[in-house]
């Protein structure tokens, strides 16, 4: 019956409905509704629901505004892991990542040098005490872009293509001097926007699904507003240094 009353409707308004050449046109004079509500104007133009997902700016989460941030790992009460991540707060380009097992350091990434197109990087491994090897590598980029803004619930991706030359390595020593040609991809997926609570604040944040490449795995993650990083895998914040 509903059927049939807006169908007849449709044909009443001021409506002409034409066959010829094995095809039909419905031409109807004036809006269309749908409720009460507009969904068609009389000029043709689609005037219906146009919401659509949050767009989110990933980069105004990535981004940190601090001196440093510190994660820990305590699923294993007999080694507990730290994380310490320091940056430049006016800048939110990263320092130093270092990796503590019971407040020993056993792995670090310090950036020593950098320009728009380049940096230099060092890496200290010491899980074995006895055997600390260090490594210098020059990065020079051709392209190293920044998270774009993107719907939520969608895929966020960038990238870093570059050479990438060994300039120190005592544990490998025959490797110095080495250029690698590199394509890095970094992306996740921004599943939803949440609150963080931590002491007296609670941050603006997005929590994600990010794809590990040099793992070849995605890992849970959390990103606040002028915080960056404040969660991945089983590491949860433990301060803020400002």
């Amino acid at each position: 019956m509903k059927k049939f009353m807006m169908t007849a409707l449709a044909l009443m308004v001021s409506s002409t409905a034409m066959a010829a050449n094995d095809h039909a046109v419905l031409n109807v004079e004036g809006e269309i509704q749908i409720n009460g509500k507009t969904v068609i104007d009389q000029d043709g133009n689609w005037a219906g629901n146009n919401s659509s997902s949050a767009t989110i700016n990933v980069g105004e989460y990535a981004t940190p505004k601090v001196t440093q941030i510190q994660l820990v790992d305590a699923t294993d009460p007999e080694n507990v892991k730290d994380y310490h991540l320091t940056y430049v707060p006016t800048s939110g380009m990263m320092v130093k990542e270092e990796e503590f097992i019971n407040g020993e350091s056993v792995w670090s990434m310090e950036w020593l040098e950098r320009t728009n197109t380049s940096n230099k990087i060092k890496i200290t491994n010491s899980y074995d005490s006895q055997n600390v090897c260090i490594r210098e590598v020059l990065n020079t980029y051709q392209v190293s872009n920044g998270y774009p803004s993107v719907p939520l619930g969608t895929l966020a991706a960038r990238a870093d293509v570059g050479t990438q030359e060994t300039i120190l390595d005592n544990c490998f020593p025959e490797n110095v001097g080495q250029k690698i040609d590199f394509k890095d991809t970094m992306s996740m997926i921004v599943a939803a926007e949440i609150t963080y609570p931590f002491g007296d604040q609670t941050l603006e944040c997005i929590y994600a699904s990010q794809f590990l490449n040099w793992v070849g795995e995605y890992q849970n993650r959390v990103y606040c507003k002028g915080v960056g990083l404040v969660e991945m895998g089983n590491y949860k914040l433990k301060d803020i240094i400002q």
